[in-house]
């Protein structure tokens, strides 16, 4: 039983892990560096992918597209670094 347990615990440790917020790199409306975070696993909100927004454009960002209400789809975020 405690073997089983320590695998559960394992197991929910590594799949939260997976469940970080990862941008996905693309060209922005302005030639930029852009990126769209998904931000809906396990309760996730849109602050964490602002939080993460600011780590991958130190230099602040604009930001393209955002939906934040389950009426519109999963909380997302779509920014465009300035240089």
């Amino acid at each position: 039983m405690k073997k089983l347990t320590i695998i559960t615990i394992t197991s929910l440790i590594v799949l939260i892990g997976c469940m970080a917020v990862k941008p996905v790199k693309f060209k922005g409306p302005n030639g930029r560096n852009a990126y769209s975070m998904l931000c809906s696993y396990l309760g996730r909100t849109l602050d964490e992918c602002y939080v993460k927004a600011g780590e991958v454009c130190p230099n602040g960002y604009d930001v393209i597209d955002q939906r934040s209400t389950a009426t519109q789809g999963p909380p997302h975020l779509a920014i465009e670094c300035k240089d």
